[in-house]
């Protein structure tokens, strides 16, 4: 899940009509010693970001898995909890198994639907059919995911998660290859406000 920084640049600079060689006369933002690809790349990681987060995430190609082992909620009867990597910065999809399908949605922290499935799911004694969902949080000062509808002693079948784009120190950002029209479209459109 590796995206090449050079290329994106390039491309970039072609969009932004910025051949080398007015890159080399050119005398732009302030600065002689100004170098168009420096900060092209200093905003590709936030640019990155802006793309996941308003991508449709059915058109990712590649992704990382999710691993590790649930931890039942001893307060919650249909309440699980997952540990995520350091690096998370979204959920792909998640499927327990006892679900017959993944998961996609991640609810909004601290919003009153995540409360009403906690009170549902604590409520003893009820037989019901509770549906899935996911809700991100902080468990013993780590972030979690927190996993309703499911029950004690299931495991994680399969998941997928995004990692926060970052530059992996080999002229690469660790970003889904499958966007990257929709990031050079944002790091355009980010140098062309700058610009303004």
């Amino acid at each position: 899940m590796k995206t090449k920084i050079a290329e994106i640049t390039e491309i970039v600079l072609a969009r932004l009509d910025e051949s080398p060689e007015v890159l080399a006369d050119a005398v732009e933002y302030g600065s002689e010693s100004f170098d168009l690809r420096e900060l092209i790349r200093i905003l590709l990681p936030s640019c990155a970001e802006r793309v996941l987060l308003e991508s449709d995430l059915g058109e990712v190609s590649e992704w990382y898995p999710l691993e590790g082992n649930v931890l039942s909620d001893p307060g919650v009867s249909m309440r699980a909890f997952l540990p995520l990597p350091e690096d998370y910065f979204r959920l792909l999809y998640l499927r327990m198994s006892d679900w017959p399908e993944a998961e996609t949605r991640v609810m909004a922290v601290g919003r009153e639907t995540a409360s009403l499935r906690e009170y549902w799911d604590s409520r003893p004694g009820f037989r019901r059919r509770v549906h899935p969902a996911i809700n991100t949080g902080y468990r013993e000062g780590k972030r979690v995911l927190i996993i309703y509808g499911t029950v004690r002693g299931a495991r994680l079948a399969e998941g997928g998660y995004l990692p926060r784009p970052r530059e992996d120190g080999a002229g690469n950002l660790l970003f889904p290859p499958s966007l990257a029209g929709e990031l050079i479209d944002e790091t355009v459109r980010t140098i062309k406000k700058i610009r303004e």
